[in-house]
């Protein structure tokens, strides 16, 4: 894939591929589509710049409707990060009736690394992808869409990309879980979420403030946003939160809530007695520490089988194209991380 000067990644093209090895694009042309003489110095710089470039050729594009495998890629963001895990085994569950395998990629929330999947996605030839994005790819996503390959957002929105998408009603199960601090007393709420490029970043926040805008305490409270849904930004995040001293935080997802329990542990702040809490997404560990987490819990299988759903109505052209997003409600399940004040 090539980079344009101001960041911005885009698919390789054939005059991409004839200006990095200085060569014509008729000779370029000629090279790729293996008509036509070329010297071996001539192939090798074409061949070459092609590789570096990540360039697929048109033809091997549009063979992919008609030539499609029983193969279907799945890009997840963070491969450790157990609620991509349960999508993985969700979709591979859903689509083995179906006769499609399932290859899975993790993005790790990296741009660059997604592109490599996406052009992976394409070499073998999948017959469709499944999806949670990063938000810098609109370009080459829209690209394998349009080449005939179908393409599922699951869990995450790339704004204006022209693909169907199953998602959390983010900012309702925010607001829900907001309501739920204030029923117990709580105003000062900081609320940890990703970064606010991604969908689940930006509208769990809003959805944070906007219960707290109705509830008349929004300048009580704090919304501190994550560089990243990966460990590492989130301990600086959740720091960041408790310098505030909040009496609540609300965890925008599993791995901020391990970001909140190991910054606890080092600073001997203890669950509910000096801070309560709530987090996005309920995996398993969460009922079995000390203090069971309270947590919003989002239907994964439920949201996986139904992206599943929709790719397969895309092979068998029932699906009529993009529509509204299809949002699921999270449930909150209580447990003992949230006191009263």
């Amino acid at each position: 894939m090539a980079q344009k000067d101001e960041g911005e990644l885009t698919v390789a093209t054939l005059a991409d591929v004839a200006a990095r090895s200085g060569y014509s694009v008729m000779t370029t042309s000629r090279v790729l589509s293996g008509k036509g003489y070329a010297s071996p110095k001539t192939r090798e710089a074409v061949l070459a710049a092609a590789r570096e470039l990540g360039y697929v050729p048109n033809d091997v594009a549009r063979s992919l409707r008609n030539s499609r495998t029983s193969s279907v890629a799945l890009i997840i963001s963070d491969i450790e990060n157990s609620f991509y895990a349960t999508i993985a085994r969700s979709a591979e569950e859903a689509l083995r009736p179906a006769g499609y395998r399932l290859f899975v990629a993790s993005s790790d929330e990296d741009a660059d690394r997604e592109l490599e999947a996406l052009r992976g996605a394409r070499e073998m030839r999948a017959a469709g992808v499944l999806i949670t994005p990063t938000p810098r790819n609109h370009q080459a996503l829209q690209a394998l869409s349009n080449d005939g390959v179908p393409l599922v957002q699951l869990d995450r929105i790339v704004e204006g990309l022209e693909a169907p998408a199953v998602v959390l009603d983010n900012a309702g199960a925010a607001q829900t879980a907001v309501e739920y601090l204030a029923d117990h007393g709580h105003r000062r709420i900081a609320v940890v979420t990703g970064p606010h490029e991604t969908t689940t970043g930006i509208e769990r926040a809003q959805g944070a403030l906007r219960a707290a805008e109705q509830l008349k305490f929004a300048r009580d409270m704090t919304l501190v946003e994550a560089p990243s849904y990966l460990h590492e930004g989130s301990v600086d995040a959740v720091r960041e939160a408790l310098a505030w001293n909040p009496t609540a935080i609300l965890a925008g997802n599993n791995i901020v809530l391990e970001a909140c329990l190991a910054v606890f542990t080092e600073s001997h702040v203890r669950v509910p007695d000096d801070v309560s809490l709530i987090s996005f997404d309920d995996v398993p560990w969460m009922r079995w520490v000390t203090s069971p987490i309270t947590a919003v819990r989002q239907p994964v299988q439920a949201m996986t089988e139904a992206a599943v759903h929709t790719l397969l109505g895309a092979f068998n052209e029932t699906h009529t194209g993009p529509s509204s997003p299809v949002r699921f409600r999270a449930d909150l399940v209580e447990r003992e991380s949230v006191a009263r004040v």
